[in-house]
């Protein structure tokens, strides 16, 4: 009885225990900031008397691979500052500084030990400002916004110095308050967490700990007090440059545009950030010039539908996702559909005029963009404004025709606008925002009246969390109204994402002599989020027919209805042989406004993650036959055969100086209707702590019995006429990067692309909702069928009565091209910097499928290039 006594005195004690260390983790921590009137130097060495001002703070807690318990080494920071900036020493202790992971990277890079400093300086639980710096001093800052969307692009003018010692490694950080943004008030309280991570042990810990369960990151924040009569700071600097361009090419001496083989010019402009208040920032860009930017990879794109490409110019990637409103959640394909696609600004000018033999194109690669105005901030009353105003001029091609050379308009003058309003409400549970954005075209030209003279789209997205952010409610409306001729409402209603021409489309009219179309979008999403064992989410999206977005925007389809469930269910503690366990549950169901469905879809995805770091991912997908309404480009809706894939992965997050890392993605359709095969490798090799490589060849097999050919008339009846093909893409991308040291850095990208596309066994279509093949696709004898060598076609005979009744041109085709970019890059001063630039592309687009790897990988490098150098000069004044 005694024992027993004892016993559970002893497990009331143990409870209380641990109700007394959760009571601690979550207590919101407070740190009190010194002030001083000298600034220490920034070495990394941390000795300044000035730093005695402050305290050494610890007291952190490991969150990963083990939650709520000690560290297995400690950390200790301090924080002083003076009228103009913030300071911060970290002492990270290790009690193996030879372990301790520094390689050299380049900036924005998060490689090896690192310790991550944060800011919620408008104090709003939502949108805070980081600043992380590595072991061997690389800088990496981002901002996080909507407590939860990071934006990786956001860079700030701040510095940072590290040092390793006996006892582990140090930090000194110097961030001037003019990078920040806050409230006027004689003193200041803000949000801050520290963090530290450790990557040979792949331990995380942090000084403010978030418990689990949590759909935050800035709302649980500890405090930083201290911070007194520092006054407004408005950022003000101006970053003139100058760029110098010297081009190489083949000569052509027929054509006038490069008859010497060579071409130069230079560019002025800048770039400015104005601070109008505490509050809001004015970025403003002239002239601007991004040829250090990287080219887009190589692809072939067999679909109907436009290609998404990631932006990479600097100015529209900075603070972009306050100018964002997807229109659904997920990635690739619809998942990529928002009112603002940075990419529409400098496009690719819309009108390429067909020319006769002897004539020659003298046609830009991009629309100038004139200059642009960014405006962005947050009030103190929570309401964040985004702006960006843009104009790009008309833009005009040359064309020689029989020695005469004329200018044609083939862009006209565009003004771009995207204005976005945030309000949150009760320490950001409930987020209102609403965006509205305006293309207006100057269109003189009768050949440019298939453009939209004008589009305008608005949407609004109401966000609301429950229980501490564990779960949540999406809502999202969207509206579109495009204005122009009755040219350009034509090639709208018969464009890709919508085909209103389909003969088998009753919900839908073509109306040739509309002059405007309005459509619209929505979705509404619950789910459950936050660190714990399950999560899900599920959402219904549409786009009604008449959406359309693509004039700022990006959207790859509309007449599109889609609902989807995705379950999780994880184990984040180590356990057994692994450090977590999750297993990702999908369905999907899409169909078009009349109801019939195009698809559907299960799935299971399982990601291991061994306490050696190393990751395994296995996927596995169900489809059923499905109804597209594009395969034929405007013709009915047609059956596609389902079928089933497999995926699967296997990373090392390991030190180790060479890295492995295979990739293979598997598709079989139902009847041997068609096959893929992916299999990607990535190879990276550390030679050193500034040296790195990186190789990732990619090969990829496609071959299905359905591609669409081409559409053609005879006997007043429409034939659809399909093939075969078999698509075989080899490709490389390789990186090479020196960092001498984190402020001079020299990249290297080289990519070679070859792909062979052969079309053969060509059909045409039957009954297109039949469920045998053989009803649905007709086969054409070779009776019927006949390859002319002589001009590259084939001849069709339908009626089997010995007479051509029509041609078509031979599909086949292969790709060769080779896109190579050299940067060297040194940033004297932060915001100021010097490029050197040498870019190389290749490339010729042979109408035959040649497929032979070694003879087209041989004649890849014959082809002559297109050198481009590249040299430019920024610097920054002011601060």
């Amino acid at each position: 009885m005694q024992l027993q006594n004892w016993e559970n005195k002893n497990y009331i004690l143990f409870i209380f225990f641990i109700m007394i260390s959760i009571y601690s983790y979550s207590q919101k921590k407070k740190y009190l900031s010194a002030s001083v009137f000298s600034k220490p130097k920034i070495d990394g060495i941390v000795n300044d008397t000035v730093w005695d001002a402050a305290q050494w703070e610890g007291d952190f807690v490991q969150t990963e691979p083990f939650d709520s318990v000690s560290p297995t080494f400690k950390t200790y920071f301090k924080i002083i500052y003076t009228e103009t900036h913030l300071y911060v020493a970290i002492h990270a202790l290790d009690n193996s500084p030879s372990d301790i992971y520094a390689p050299m990277g380049n900036r924005d890079e998060e490689k090896g030990d690192v310790v991550s400093f944060r800011l919620d300086s408008y104090y709003d639980s939502r949108t805070a400002f980081v600043f992380t710096v590595s072991a061997s001093g690389i800088l990496q800052d981002q901002k996080i916004t909507n407590d939860m969307n990071w934006d990786i692009n956001w860079n700030a003018i701040w510095s940072a110095q590290t040092s390793i010692d006996s006892t582990g490694w140090w930090v000194e950080m110097e961030i001037p308050f003019t990078q920040l943004r806050f409230n006027i008030e004689q003193s200041q309280v803000w949000g801050m967490q520290v963090k530290r991570a450790i990557y040979r042990i792949g331990e995380v810990s942090l000084w403010q700990y978030t418990p689990p369960g949590t759909g935050g990151i800035v709302y649980y924040f500890g405090d930083l007090n201290g911070i007194k009569e520092i006054g407004s700071k408005r950022q003000l600097s101006i970053t003139p440059f100058l760029v110098g361009v010297f081009e190489t090419y083949k000569r052509e001496t027929d054509n006038i545009f490069k008859q010497d083989g060579r071409g130069t010019y230079s560019k002025i402009g800048f770039d400015s950030k104005i601070g109008l208040s505490n509050d809001f920032t004015l970025d403003v860009t002239v002239n601007p010039d991004f040829g250090q930017v990287d080219a887009d990879p190589s692809e072939v794109n067999l679909t109907a539908f436009e290609t998404y490409y990631a932006e990479k110019r600097p100015f529209f990637i900075e603070g972009k996702n306050m100018l964002e409103m997807d229109a659904s959640p997920g990635d690739g394909g619809i998942g990529s559909d928002n009112l603002f696609y940075s990419r529409r600004l400098g496009r690719m000018p819309h009108y390429i005029p067909d020319v006769e033999d002897k004539e020659y194109l003298e046609r830009p690669e991009s629309t100038n963009i004139l200059g642009a105005l960014k405006l962005t901030g947050k009030t103190q009353k929570g309401l964040s404004v985004g702006v960006l105003e843009s104009v790009t001029q008309k833009q005009t091609l040359g064309l020689d025709s029989k020695n005469s050379i004329s200018k044609i308009v083939a862009e006209p003058t565009t003004n771009y606008f995207v204005g976005s309003v945030i309000k949150d409400f009760n320490k950001g549970e409930t987020v209102l925002q609403t965006m509205f954005t305006a293309t207006n075209r100057k269109i003189d030209e009768p050949y440019l009246q298939n453009l939209s003279r004008s589009a305008y789209t608005g949407g609004v997205d109401f966000m609301r969390t429950f229980n501490y952010k564990k779960y949540y409610f999406n809502a999202k409306f969207m509206m579109s109204h495009v204005l122009g001729d009755s040219l350009a409402m034509i090639d709208l209603q018969s464009s890709a994402l919508r085909y209103f021409q389909r003969p088998d489309a009753e919900h839908i009219q073509f109306d040739s002599s509309r002059t405007s179309m309005t459509g619209t979008a929505g979705t509404l999403n619950f789910g459950k989020a936050g660190r714990e064992n399950t999560q899900y989410s599920v959402y219904v999206s549409w786009r009604s027919p008449s959406l359309e977005l693509n004039d700022i925007g990006y959207q790859r389809e509309a007449d599109h209805i889609q609902q989807v469930l995705w379950y999780n269910i994880r184990k984040l503690d180590p356990w057994l042989f692994f450090r977590s366990v999750q297993v990702h549950i999908n369905e999907w169901y899409g169909c078009d406004f009349s109801g019939r469905m195009n698809y559907f879809g299960v799935n299971i995805h399982t990601t291991f993650i061994l306490k050696k770091m190393w990751s395994i991912d296995i996927g596995h997908t169900i489809k059923p036959r499905g109804i597209s309404n594009s395969n034929l480009r405007g013709g009915s809706g047609i059956k596609y055969e389902g079928g089933y894939e497999f995926y699967s992965k296997v990373s090392s997050k390991s030190i180790r100086k060479f890295i492995l890392t295979p990739e293979l993605f598997f598709v079989n359709g139902f009847n041997n209707s068609y096959k893929v095969a992916n299999v990607k490798l990535l190879l990276k090799y550390q030679i050193n702590d500034r040296l790195r490589l990186e190789l990732t060849p990619i090969y990829n097999y496609y071959n299905t019995s359905d591609m669409y050919v081409d559409k053609k008339v005879f006997q007043d009846k429409d034939y659809y006429i399909v093939s075969s093909i078999k698509q075989q893409t080899l490709a490389a991308q390789l990186r090479i990067n020196l960092n001498i040291t984190p402020k001079i850095s020299i990249q290297y990208y080289g990519q070679p692309f070859i792909s062979t596309n052969d079309y053969f066994s060509f059909q045409t279509v039957g009954n297109p909702m039949a469920d045998n093949l053989s009803e649905r696709y007709i086969n054409l004898d070779e009776n019927q069928i006949k390859y002319v060598r002589s001009s590259n076609e084939y001849t069709l005979d339908l009626d089997k009565n010995g007479d051509e009744d029509f041609r078509i041109s031979n599909p086949d085709f292969t790709s060769l091209e080779f896109i190579s970019n050299l940067v060297v890059k040194y940033e004297f001063k932060p915001g100021s910097s010097f490029y050197f630039v040498w870019s190389q592309g290749r490339s010729e687009f042979p109408d035959t499928a040649i497929n032979n790897t070694g003879s087209n990988l041989f004649h890849l490098f014959t082809i002559y290039p297109h050198d481009v150098f590249f040299v430019k000069f920024s610097y920054l004044i002011g601060r």
